[in-house]
């Protein structure tokens, strides 16, 4: 069941990615720009007008959503709703350059799966790719 939150209380410790710098790229990750660009500068209330949209996103665009920084947003309109996709960005950690951005992703999904038992499970799908990460440095 989706717990949508808006208050920023079980996420308080994963801190606000940088902005990245716009690069040129296509297929989901382009199309998500603008709802990427919605849920970090939106009212409370587009964004909850929002939810039904998100929540219908398929999984490799919610994952493009986190790709391209909206991973706090994310996890902040959905709640544990978003634990589908962060476990499928996490099980990619290896091909992911960008270090902090990974810890950021490992402290949401460890938050969402302290609520959640089937995100707990679902997180161990995560490890190969972790793992993966920490020996190719």
């Amino acid at each position: 069941e989706m717990e949508p939150s808006l208050g920023a209380a079980p996420l308080a410790m994963v801190t606000q990615p940088p902005i990245r710098k716009p690069a040129a790229v296509t297929g989901p990750r382009q199309d998500v720009r603008p709802l990427v660009q919605l849920l970090h500068a939106g009212t409370d209330e587009t964004k909850l007008l929002a939810l039904e949209a998100v929540q219908s996103l398929n999984l490799n665009t919610q994952v493009a959503i986190i790709e391209e920084g909206a991973l706090r947003p994310l996890v902040e309109l959905l709640g544990v709703g978003a634990g589908r996709a962060l476990v499928a960005f996490m099980s990619k950690a290896a091909t992911n350059l960008d270090g902090d951005f990974i810890s950021d992703a490992a402290r949401a999904l460890c938050a969402l799966a302290a609520r959640d038992v089937g995100i707990a499970q679902a997180a161990l799908q995560c490890v190969d790719g972790l793992v993966a990460l920490l020996l190719s440095g």
